[in-house]
């Protein structure tokens, strides 16, 4: 219960540190200390044990960064102007990062449940 306020004060604090650092740096500072929170939970999760809260974990963060997030900036960005303008490159290379890391979880479990050795 405590590592909740001190996200919320690890999160304040990374925005101070990045109006003074500028927005190139300050941006990597927010992205690298926003998953501080996260990744404490997974490390100690998986220190003692527990797989399964790990996996949720991952799981929770995956869902949230990405449906949750982006359906955000969709919604309110459709709110504000009514056509959105985006660069099409930018979009085939997200989509294709988005093909990539979905190969990259799909195989490993495909190979597991498939293999009989396993069972």
């Amino acid at each position: 219960m405590a590592i909740i306020p001190l996200a919320g004060w690890m999160g304040i604090a990374t925005e101070e540190i990045a109006v003074v650092l500028g927005p190139n740096l300050g941006g990597l500072m927010n992205a690298t200390f926003g998953n501080a929170t996260e990744l404490i939970i997974g490390i100690v999760a998986l220190k003692a044990g527990l797989l399964d809260v790990v996996k949720a974990s991952i799981t929770g963060s995956i869902i949230g960064n990405l449906l949750l997030v982006m359906g955000l900036s969709m919604l309110l960005g459709g709110l504000r102007y009514k056509e959105q303008k985006f660069q099409s490159i930018v979009a085939r290379l997200n989509a294709s990062a988005m093909n990539l890391a979905v190969i990259a979880i799909l195989v490993p479990t495909a190979v597991q449940y498939t293999d009989r050795k396993s069972t």
